[in-house]
């Protein structure tokens, strides 16, 4: 299973399908304080002058995010990229 969205398709290769099985809203996390934290909803238009935190160009999220905001006619500023990180599945800090 992979994600994609409507404005960041991913190519299927061939003797692969696509089936749609659900929604992925995109989550914007504001620290406390922020005008829009207390928004329920918010479009990419409200988030025009916003710095970021994003993986790196290329990675399918990066280009999510850029497009779907200069769709909305908004450049991101992109001031932070978080790097990819593993995660092996283990939800303790012992690792059980």
């Amino acid at each position: 299973m992979v994600h994609d969205w409507q404005n960041t398709p991913l190519a299927v290769p061939d003797g692969l399908s696509r089936a749609r099985i659900g929604e992925d809203a995109a989550d914007v996390l504001l620290p406390q304080g922020h005008p829009l934290a207390e928004r329920d909803v918010l479009v990419p238009g409200d988030l025009a002058n916003q710095r970021w935190i994003c993986q790196e160009a290329g990675a399918i999220c990066h280009d999510w995010l850029v497009r779907t905001l200069r769709d909305a006619q908004v450049e991101p500023d992109v001031a932070h990229v978080a790097l990819r990180a593993h995660w092996d599945g283990r939800d303790s800090a012992d690792g059980e």
